[in-house]
């Protein structure tokens, strides 16, 4: 004869298991992380330049990392295909979406930090090429134009965990 108490109980005890341990098992970027942090600057090139805009180098970001995105007296967008970083200050306009981040930053400078908590990976490293739009001025004149990394368009390497 089986109690009909039994099966209740048991799905209440792996119930309570998965409710303990879930928070411990995910991603806490909400504390402080000492980090590195990345500058990326959008500026003019001048004359001197191969574009209007001086291009934006490589960086090598490991989980937990900044980047402090700069605009200096201009208004940019940034787009970058993928959902794992958080705003840490400034930026307008900020979305996340389950594919990409995006965010408006308008005279000034905005931090993004990548997540800490990483996907493992098969691949050696990681390569995430981003977007940068550039209005001259905090008035958006009309005219968008796109900054350039050395290799078009700027990106980031992360190494595998």
């Amino acid at each position: 004869m089986t109690n009909p108490f039994r099966y209740t109980i048991a799905v209440a005890a792996a119930l309570l298991v998965v409710l303990v341990a879930a928070p411990a098992c995910q991603c806490d970027s909400v504390e402080p992380i000492k980090s590195t942090v990345h500058d990326v600057a959008v500026e003019s090139a001048g004359t001197d330049g191969k574009y209007y805009w001086k291009t934006i180098p490589e960086i090598d970001v490991s989980s937990g990392d900044t980047i402090r995105f700069t605009s200096n007296e201009h208004t940019i967008w940034v787009l970058i295909p993928d959902n794992r970083f958080k705003l840490v200050e400034g930026g307008n306009d900020w979305v996340v979406s389950k594919s990409f981040t995006a965010f408006k930053v308008k005279g000034g400078s905005a931090i993004v930090r990548l997540d800490k908590c990483l996907d493992e990976s098969d691949e050696p490293k990681e390569m995430i090429h981003y977007s940068i739009m550039v209005s001259e001025g905090k008035e958006e004149s009309g005219r968008w134009d796109y900054v350039h990394g050395d290799n078009p368009p700027p990106r980031m390497i992360i190494p595998k965990k």
